[in-house]
């Protein structure tokens, strides 16, 4: 039956057209493949930035192969999402400080748990010369704190969030973005509050009061 179809499709498209799909199919097989990461981290592990895909979602090397890490606790903005607003600006300085911060220099891996998430994303902190790397996103205000599930350093990153927003550093400054935090953080307790994963005193959040 499958030869049938490729004689259909040479007789009905041309030879050449068809040998053009089959490459352009193998090719995308391929980048799919080329996409998955296979580095196993553990907490105390040394990487090197590969890329930020987002400011809270980083590409990393480990001895000649890569892996993904969600860090545990942020939220900024899609960089690739371009919106009539601040928060795309937001998201591309996230991404920016990330790269200018980190590349070619050695990172420490912290896990929160030991096996990926879904996304085959390892969820943890990375460490800049001790410097909690999520905690300087948010202090400079280009990251919000994730409250949607509890995470160990909870209590000090709402600590640097408080001065960010004080002083109106970054998106705290920002119009749209400050909104867009304000709605998200209501919606993350609502859940976090249904799936009892533990009380939250968020200034952002009716919900959580």
């Amino acid at each position: 039956m499958l030869f049938l179809t490729l004689v259909e499709l040479v007789y009905l498209f041309g030879m050449s057209r068809v040998i053009s799909l089959i490459l352009f199919l193998c090719g995308a097989f391929t980048a799919c493949r080329g996409d998955q990461h296979a580095a196993v981290l553990a907490t105390g592990d040394s990487v090197q930035l590969v890329r930020a895909v987002k400011g809270h979602e980083l590409v990393v090397e480990k001895q000649g192969q890569t892996a993904k890490i969600r860090l545990v606790g942020i939220y900024t903005f899609d960089p690739q999402v371009q919106e009539q607003s601040d928060i795309t600006r937001y998201g591309k300085r996230a991404v920016d400080f990330v790269q200018t911060k980190t590349q070619g220099v050695p990172l420490r891996v912290v896990l929160e748990r030991q096996a990926p998430d879904p996304r085959g994303r390892y969820l943890g902190f990375v460490e800049l010369a001790g410097v909690d790397l999520g905690r300087r996103l948010i202090d400079e205000g280009y990251a919000a704190i994730y409250t949607e599930y509890p995470f160990s350093r909870e209590a000090n990153y709402f600590a640097a969030e408080a001065s960010a927003r004080e002083v109106g550093r970054g998106l705290w400054g920002g119009g749209a973005a400050r909104k867009r935090v304000r709605a998200l953080r209501e919606t993350w307790a609502s859940v976090r509050a249904r799936a009892g994963s533990g009380a939250i005193s968020d200034p952002l959040s009716e919900s959580a009061r």
